[in-house]
C-alpha cells in the first residue's frame, strides 16, 4: 500500500510539474547570421516534435544562452528542469 501511495504522488508530481511548464520560447532570429539561424532553428523543430523531451530543452538552451538569447535559453532550461529534476 505504501508503494502505491508513493507511486501515486510521484504521477500526481509529474502530471502537476508538466502542466505548469513554460511554453516553448517564440523564435526572434531576424537579427542573427544564417548558420546560426539554422543551428537554433533545427533544434526548435526538434523540440517542437518532442516538447517533454528534457535533453532537447537544454540542448535549444544552451544554444540561446551561447548566442546571447538569455530569455528563451531560461524558458528551455526551466523546462528541461522541470522535465528531469534529477539532471539539473
Amino acid at each position: 500500500m505504501l508503494a502505491f501511495r508513493a507511486f501515486s504522488i510521484c504521477l500526481l508530481g509529474l502530471v502537476l510539474g508538466a502542466s505548469r511548464l513554460p511554453n516553448l520560447p517564440q523564435l526572434s532570429l531576424d537579427q542573427v547570421s544564417a548558420p546560426i539561424r539554422r543551428q537554433i532553428q533545427e533544434a526548435y523543430d526538434a523540440l517542437h516534435s518532442h516538447p517533454q523531451h528534457a535533453a532537447a530543452n537544454g540542448q535549444l538552451g544552451m544554444l540561446f544562452f551561447a548566442y546571447q538569447q538569455n530569455q528563451p535559453a531560461a524558458v528551455c532550461f526551466e523546462r528541461a528542469r522541470a522535465l528531469d529534476p534529477e539532471h539539473p
